[in-house]
C-alpha cells in the first residue's frame, strides 16, 4: 500500500504578537488517498511519526486517516516557530501531495494561566533535507 518514500513535513505556529500560548490543540489536515501515517489514533506507529514535539510540555497525538491532532500544553509559553514534525508515508501508485493539500488549524490555543488566546494559527511546510 506505501511505497519507499516518505515525505517531512513541519507544523508552524503563529502565535498574535504579546501573547505567551503554553497550550495548543493544532489539526494537520492531509489526504489520505495521497499520504498516509501507518497505524490510528496514538498507538506507537503514529507517535513514532512525530518528531520535534518541544521539551518540557505534554503531549498527546490522535491520527484519524486524514488528521492529525496534536495537544500540546506546559507551564511555560511554547517557543514560536516549529511546533512538531511528521513524517507521511505515500501510498502507493499515488501522486505527491501538492501545494494546498495538506493544511493545519489551531483548534485551541490557551495562555500559561489557561486564558484563552485568540488569533494563533499554524501552518505547513516541507523539511528540506
Amino acid at each position: 500500500m506505501f511505497q519507499q518514500f516518505r515525505r517531512r513535513m513541519q507544523v508552524i505556529l503563529h502565535a498574535p504578537a504579546e501573547s505567551r500560548v503554553a497550550g495548543v490543540r493544532a489539526r494537520l489536515y492531509y489526504p489520505s488517498a495521497k499520504v498516509q501515517i501507518p497505524g490510528g489514533g496514538d498507538e506507537p506507529s503514529v507517535r513514532e511519526r512525530i518528531t520535534g514535539l518541544p521539551e518540557g510540555f505534554l503531549s498527546v497525538v490522535n491520527d484519524e486517516d486524514g488528521t492529525l491532532t496534536v495537544s500540546i500544553v506546559g507551564t511555560h509559553a511554547l517557543p514560536q516557530g516549529p511546533l512538531f514534525g511528521v513524517e507521511l508515508d505515500r501510498c502507493k501508485g499515488a501522486p505527491r501531495p501538492v501545494r494546498g493539500e495538506l493544511a493545519c488549524r489551531v483548534e485551541d490555543a490557551a495562555s500559561e494561566s489557561g486564558v484563552k488566546v485568540e488569533g494563533a494559527t499554524c501552518s505547513v511546510a516541507p523539511v528540506e533535507e
